[in-house]
């Protein structure tokens, strides 16, 4: 589910959508380039990509994304679980106070 009032959109058509030019100090990435860092961040740690939604505001300006990911593959339903837990890269949850 993406934000309401979203256009959906596959992520090869996010190449298409016009990057604002950069003003001072803003320097706007182009959703593309972000929906593929996010993407390929995911499959370098390992993490099963089972689906992946984006969608576009209305004046094609902010980008939201949702990915839907094999949580058991490293025991990241364990971690999720343990609320008061941190999260690591290989899956595993450690207490703060019981390292």
């Amino acid at each position: 589910m993406l934000h309401k009032g979203c256009r959906q959109v596959e992520r090869a058509e996010l190449r298409d959508i016009p990057v604002p030019e950069a003003r001072g100090r803003h320097r706007p990435v182009p959703h593309h380039v972000l929906a593929e860092t996010v993407v390929g961040t995911a499959e370098r740690l390992g993490l099963a990509l089972q689906k992946e939604s984006w969608g576009l505001a209305s004046d094609g300006m902010r980008l939201y994304g949702a990915l839907g990911i094999d949580a058991t593959a490293y025991g990241l339903v364990n971690a999720v679980a343990r609320a008061r837990g941190r999260l690591h890269y290989d899956g595993r949850s450690q207490n703060d106070g019981n390292k």
